[in-house]
């Protein structure tokens, strides 16, 4: 992707909006969904696609070993879901100029 720092650099929406629009219930780990309920993930990707976003962010937010303790999957397997799903959704929009970015964000714990 090349970006042009005269111009605003277009990102994706807000992902946990978007699943909760989709019927994810509070408590559900979002990230999981990167591997049980991935068209999901894609279809929301792929509309930010459409909708002209140049970057999009992979379902990642929460991926980290603090939160996804007991859930059966690793941060790694999770993390790696979540890209693929985000790559597919800009080829399924037919996007091939998109940056996908890893979101990266608290442990979900206060110190």
């Amino acid at each position: 992707m090349e970006w042009n720092q005269n111009k605003p650099l277009l990102l994706d929406g807000g992902m946990g909006t978007m699943l909760m629009a989709a019927g994810m219930k509070l408590g559900d780990l979002p990230e999981l969904m990167n591997i049980t309920s991935g068209d999901i993930i894609r279809d929301i990707q792929r509309q930010y696609a459409e909708a002209g976003s140049q970057v999009l962010y992979a379902n990642t937010f929460g991926a980290n070993g603090h939160k996804l303790q007991g859930s059966g999957h690793t941060v790694q397997e999770v993390i790696l879901a979540g890209v693929a799903l985000a790559r597919q959704a800009a080829q399924e929009a037919g996007r091939t100029d998109m940056a996908i970015a890893l979101d990266v964000g608290p442990i979900g714990e206060l110190l």
